[in-house]
C-alpha cells in the first residue's frame, strides 16, 4: 500500500486536500463484503441440503411425520405432502449427499479466503491510520478553506478505517458460524449417517423393536442438528 506523504499536499490546491489519500482507498478493494455474503448464502445452501437429507431419512417413518405435522396440520393434509416429498427425496439420498459434499468442500475455501481478506482489512485500517495521522501533522492549525477540506477529508478516512475494521469483525463472526456448521456437517456426514444405513441395512433386521428404537434415536439426533444448523444462521 502506498505511504502516506502528507509533504506533498500543496496548500494552493484544494483538490489535494480533498483528495487526500485516494491512491490508497483506491487499492483498498470492496471486495469483502461480497465475500461474506457470498459464504452466507453458501451456508445457507447447506443447511437447505441437510434440511432434505433430514426429510428424506424420514420415509421409513410416517408416524413420525404425522407426529411432527400435528393434528392441524393433518387435518390440511400436510402430512401427507411431507411423507410424498420425503419418499421422493429418499430416493435422491446419494444426489443430495454430493451435493452438501460440494457445498462443504466450497464453505471450507470460503472459510480461509474469509481470513484473508480479514487480515487485509486489518492492514488497510493501520495504513487508513497512517494517512490520516500524517494528514493530521500536515494540518497543523491553521483555518481556512484548505484546512477544512482536509479535515473534512480526514473524517472520511477515519469513517473507512471503521468500516474496515467492522468487517474485521464480521468476517471473524462469518468464520465462527461457517466452522461450527462444518462440523456438525462432518458430524452427520461422518457419523450418524454411517450409523443410520447400518441400521437400515437389513429390511428383516428393521423390523425388530431394538433396531427400529436406534434408528430413530439416530434420526433424532440428525434432524437436531440440522435443527441447530438452521438456528445458527439467524
Amino acid at each position: 500500500m502506498p505511504a502516506p506523504d502528507g509533504q506533498a499536499l500543496d496548500r494552493s490546491d484544494l483538490l489535494s486536500a480533498s483528495g487526500f489519500g485516494a491512491a490508497l482507498l483506491s487499492m483498498i478493494e470492496a471486495s469483502t463484503v461480497a465475500t461474506l455474503d457470498a459464504t452466507a448464502e453458501t451456508m445457507a445452501a447447506l443447511v437447505e441440503q441437510m434440511q432434505q437429507i433430514a426429510l428424506a431419512l424420514q420415509a421409513r417413518d410416517p408416524v413420525g411425520i404425522r407426529r411432527r405435522t400435528g393434528l392441524f396440520g393433518r387435518l390440511l393434509g400436510r402430512d401427507m405432502e411431507a411423507q410424498l416429498q420425503a419418499e421422493q427425496l429418499a430416493g435422491q439420498l446419494g444426489v443430495l449427499l454430493v451435493r452438501a459434499d460440494a457445498l462443504a468442500t466450497h464453505l471450507q475455501a470460503m472459510a480461509i479466503g474469509a481470513e484473508d481478506l480479514a487480515a487485509q482489512a486489518t492492514d488497510s485500517a493501520l495504513a487508513i491510520d497512517d494517512w490520516v495521522a500524517a494528514g493530521s501533522q500536515a494540518q497543523g492549525s491553521a483555518d481556512d478553506a484548505w484546512c477544512a477540506a482536509l479535515s473534512r477529508r480526514l473524517d472520511h478516512l477515519r469513517r473507512m478505517a471503521s468500516v474496515q475494521r467492522m468487517q474485521v469483525a464480521q468476517s471473524r463472526i462469518v468464520q465462527a458460524q461457517t466452522h461450527e456448521l462444518l462440523e456438525r456437517y462432518r458430524r452427520i456426514r461422518d457419523i450418524l449417517l454411517p450409523a443410520w444405513r447400518q441400521q437400515a441395512v437389513s429390511e428383516a433386521a428393521a423390523q425388530l423393536p431394538a433396531t427400529l428404537q436406534d434408528m430413530q434415536r439416530t434420526q433424532d439426533e440428525i434432524t437436531t442438528e440440522v435443527a441447530a444448523m438452521q438456528a445458527r444462521l439467524r
